[in-house]
């Protein structure tokens, strides 16, 4: 067994590029085929039944359809956007005539929440092909959903929106900007703290909002994706300026440090020093899971297993992310010499450090053993991964060490075999040691 605790390498996914696409007037159709029913004319097929008769039915249904797909066609995102000026040009004018005659006004919008929710969604997509015009498209979007709210003061649907939009309005089209020497300019961090607390207050209003009112049809795939979007961000600004370790192990050892430390007067330093937006996501991350859980969760519907193995991923993504300095502390005070006799290191023990990471990895391990797929020998190797890990933090050769080190040889074996020998350095390495 291992007389040190062992290591492993990580793997990052390549992130899909959208790319700008020149703009057309045209209209939507709504048919059995996808393809260009003429110039300037799109006939899209929808995912899901929706009665011909109802053009909002018919809206929700393209929205659904276009969110469930690459999201790399403009001209259905324009498309969606000119229905949603048709629909409100043509509400405007019904209740203009209906002013004139006389009638009184009724309490009840004749358009939904919903409806401003996708035309707000849809003005914040197009934002993704025009690069030059983000901040445009984004005082547009919010416009949609300030108004919405001034009929709906209380719609789930449009906080939920209205959190997605703000961070992608932080990370299009201020983040994007910055860069490592950007310095401090009118309280530009507090403009960019004030975005993201405004997104944080939404989602959380919209989650209080479902408990309340015992209606949880809005925990879904569409609404999960603003945890990744947040997470996307938080990895940007917390590992702003450093560089890419892959690229530098290529490059010539010199004396120069992997890491670019942020300059205390830029603008994302705040936030980066501000743990309680990490702290934010994780725990309503966990909220939004239990309550998919308990009240939408269907095992025999594939895009419900999907999301629940995903939003298992990323909770234990988090709890991983979390044992991180407990690790590096009892791995650190526990074998390296140079700190022989060190009682404290980063404010933690050796035994308050050993405790930490154990209870981190532990419900990292619950997580993403909820995690895999049976078809995905990747998901395997993550909780192997865990195992591991969660092994280093034992004394060596302990039974629980031995029982981790044994549970992950037998996953990577599995996977390895899977994959024609993906995982052979690996498993080598946990074998030698």
């Amino acid at each position: 067994m291992a007389k040190r605790p062992l290591g492993l390498g990580k793997a990052s996914k390549a992130k899909k590029q959208k790319k700008p696409i020149e703009e057309k007037e045209e209209s939507i159709e709504v048919g059995s085929t996808e393809d260009q029913a003429g110039e300037g004319e799109l006939t899209v097929e929808l995912k899901e039944e929706a009665d011909a008769d109802d053009e909002l039915a018919q809206l929700q249904a393209l929205w659904n359809t276009y969110f469930e797909s690459d999201r790399d066609n403009e001209l259905v995102l324009n498309g969606i956007v000119h229905e949603c000026d048709r629909l409100l040009r043509n509400s405007n004018e019904k209740a203009a005539d209906e002013s004139k005659e006389g009638k009184e006004e009724e309490d009840d919008d004749s358009l939904p929440d919903f409806f401003y929710a996708i035309y707000a969604l849809s003005l914040a997509e197009l934002s993704n092909f025009h690069p030059d015009e983000v901040e445009s498209y984004f005082k547009e979007s919010l416009d949609r959903i300030e108004i919405g709210l001034e009929k709906y003061s209380e719609s789930r649907v449009l906080w939920f929106a209205e959190s997605k939009i703000l961070l992608l309005k932080l990370s299009l089209q201020h983040v994007s900007q910055l860069t490592i020497d950007t310095e401090e300019e009118h309280g530009q961090h507090m403009e960019l703290e004030n975005i993201l607390d405004e997104a944080y207050l939404s989602f959380g209003a919209a989650l209080v909002s479902c408990k309340m009112n015992n209606d949880y049809s809005l925990i879904n795939r569409e609404t999960y994706e603003f945890f990744e979007i947040l997470d996307d961000l938080l990895d940007i600004i917390n590992n702003f300026g450093k560089h890419n370790k892959e690229e530098d192990d290529e490059e010539e050892d010199d004396d120069e440090d992997d890491d670019t430390e942020l300059d205390e007067l830029h603008p994302l330093s705040p936030i980066l020093e501000d743990f309680k937006y990490n702290q934010w996501l994780k725990d309503k991350l966990i909220e939004f899971s239990d309550f998919f859980v308990k009240f939408k969760y269907d095992k025999t519907s594939p895009e419900d297993v999907s999301l629940y193995r995903d939003m298992s991923k990323r909770i234990g993504q988090w709890y991983l992310r979390e044992a991180e300095i407990p690790i590096k502390v009892y791995t650190t005070l526990t074998y390296d010499d140079e700190f022989e006799g060190i009682e404290e290191y980063e404010g933690l023990t050796v035994n308050e450090a050993q405790s930490k990471g154990q209870n981190s990895l532990k419900l990292a391990l619950d997580a993403l053993k909820q995690a895999q797929d049976e078809d995905d020998p990747e998901t395997w190797v993550a909780v192997a991964e865990c195992m591991i890990s969660l092994g280093n933090l034992y004394q060596l050769d302990c039974k629980d060490q031995e029982f981790y080190y044994k549970s992950a040889e037998e996953i990577l074996i599995k996977a390895n075999i899977s994959t024609n020998g993906k995982y052979d350095d690996i498993l080598e390495n946990l074998l030698d040691n």
